[in-house]
């Protein structure tokens, strides 16, 4: 749905959703026309502490001092269950959005940002159309990934995958990820400390969510994460597009080896020459 205007995805042609992304833009505000929305920073009240302040400065400076005349549209999705419906949509939505000018604002996850980020860095402008903000700094947050990969929530291949998309825009284009974060590494690595993780991951989600000019959320089976930002929009007035999905989790349809993610027609390899190495070189 976009607020103020229901619709079922499933029921609509690839012509209705160009048509209600294009009235997405068109509505949408410039959000950096106001230094800090109060209301928006309000109603992540439980998550605004002193020193979250300072990461918001410094996240309004990044935003200014990258800007361009684009719309940014924020990414809002599911990380832990997609399948090839997901993978066709997001795909279909950000190369729209893309080839309209418009810049993404991803979370760094796996899932619906992974796919958003990948067609960015193969078929677009990533200095121009792609921001990446994550919950903690980049160098922890691999080092997190490193070691999820051999644990019990996500497989090895989606590890490497997203390790690989993120080493390579630190690599090539360090300067759109956003990683100040007030969360302390130490406590984020922790493996008892989920609902520290948690907080940061919110954090990160109002980030995306006070830094986007509109938001495009695709749910998958009710996701608590999706709703909360998708609600958070609606109660200060910014434009959404929600699109709903119900998938059983134990189904051979869910892609969790990345290795088998295919989205159509994109390149294997990113552009720019690049040799995955074990650790960060900066």
């Amino acid at each position: 749905m976009i607020r103020k205007s229901n619709f079922n995805k499933k029921m609509m042609s690839k012509i209705e959703i160009r048509k209600s992304l294009d009235y997405l833009i068109e509505v949408s505000k410039s959000n950096r026309e106001l230094k800090l929305e109060a209301s928006f920073v309000d109603s992540f009240d439980e998550l605004i502490e002193f020193e979250s302040r300072r990461t918001i400065d410094n996240f309004d400076y990044w935003m200014n001092s990258l800007r361009v005349n684009n719309k940014w549209v924020g990414i809002s999705g599911s990380w832990r269950t997609i399948n090839k419906e997901i993978v066709n949509d997001t795909s279909y939505i950000v190369r729209y959005l893309m080839n309209k000018g418009v810049g993404i604002l991803t979370g760094g996850a796996l899932g619906v940002d992974f796919i958003a980020a990948e067609i960015i860095l193969k078929e677009g402008d990533p200095k121009r159309q792609l921001r990446i903000v994550l919950p903690i700094d980049r160098h922890t947050y691999l080092d997190y990934y490193d070691r999820m990969a051999l644990g019990k929530y996500i497989s090895h291949s989606q590890a490497e995958s997203l390790l690989s998309q993120l080493k390579y825009v630190n690599n090539e284009f360090k300067e759109i990820i956003f990683d100040d974060s007030h969360f302390y590494e130490e406590e984020f690595l922790k493996i008892e400390n989920e609902e520290y993780r948690k907080k940061s991951y919110r954090f990160r989600n109002f980030l995306v969510g006070y830094g986007c000019d509109c938001l495009v959320a695709l749910c998958v089976n009710e996701s608590n994460g999706v709703l909360n930002m998708v609600n958070k929009m609606n109660s200060i007035g910014k434009d959404f597009m929600l699109t709903f999905y119900e998938i059983n989790q134990n189904s051979t349809e869910v892609i969790r080896d990345y290795g088998k993610l295919k989205i159509p027609r994109l390149l294997k390899d990113y552009p720019l020459e690049y040799t995955l190495k074990d650790h960060l070189s900066n």
